[in-house]
């Protein structure tokens, strides 16, 4: 297919048949957070390395703190960030911290504030479209979010996330941690395009496709944590 987005995360691109259509929402349920932030890093930083523009809606840890553990892995999310990456940093204010300014992040000054997270991704969103007509974006959580809204509130928040990201050529990722909103996956998997899944098993982290908007049956693959990003097989 001619619009394809190849991911370039490792086994991936293979298992989707060569890529994520244009514009595809996804929602990814985990068991395994710390994995699954492993995955969606790899999925950003390697569509930064190809000059395509990407956005981290976080809420549960600050940039920084996020920056410090990729470094780790080799990814240096910093040396984008003058043109191609940016962050909405739902979690420092609420925690009572004070981080420095940097014009590559927008701090959102509560968790309730779901039209600030809005608005600061269109914003983002407008220059990402004159850079490439692909970009990336990934929630982490939906779970929190929830937590501190009603559920229904972020649904309408993510339907209106969803258009937008889709209108600006952009592809997104919606993290849920599986258990206490286990009785809301059904009707977010409604609201996507595509629904994977990471559980442990005892021989290993498993990545489960499980609705897919091309002809892709559901697969079920080993993901291995790399120190140069994840591998799926």
């Amino acid at each position: 297919m001619a619009d394809l987005l190849e991911t370039r995360v490792k086994g991936l691109d293979k298992a989707l048949g060569g890529g994520l259509p244009g514009g595809t929402s996804i929602l990814l349920t985990t068991e395994t957070p710390e994995k699954t932030g492993f995955f969606c890093l790899d999925f950003l930083y390697r569509g930064l390395a190809s000059k395509q523009p990407a956005m981290m809606i976080t809420t549960d840890k600050s940039p920084e703190e996020i920056k410090i553990d990729a470094v780790k892995r080799g990814q240096t999310f910093v040396r984008f960030e003058e043109k191609f990456m940016r962050w909405i940093d739902v979690y420092s204010i609420p925690a009572g911290r004070s981080p420095d300014e940097n014009p590559a992040i927008n701090r959102v000054s509560s968790y309730l504030s779901l039209y600030d997270i809005t608005i600061s991704a269109s914003i983002f969103q407008s220059n990402f479209y004159k850079l490439n007509q692909c970009h990336r974006v990934v929630l982490d959580s939906l779970s929190t979010l929830i937590v501190r809204n009603n559920s229904q509130t972020v649904m309408r928040f993510m339907q209106v996330l969803t258009e937008k990201t889709k209108k600006a050529g952009g592809s997104l990722i919606y993290v849920l941690k599986k258990g206490l909103y286990a009785h809301l996956e059904p009707e977010l998997e409604k609201m996507v395009d595509a629904h994977f899944d990471m559980v442990q098993t005892d021989k290993g982290t498993v990545f489960k496709i499980l609705k897919f908007p091309s002809e892709v049956s559901r697969k079920e693959l080993n993901l291995k944590v790399t120190r140069t990003g994840v591998e799926l097989g």
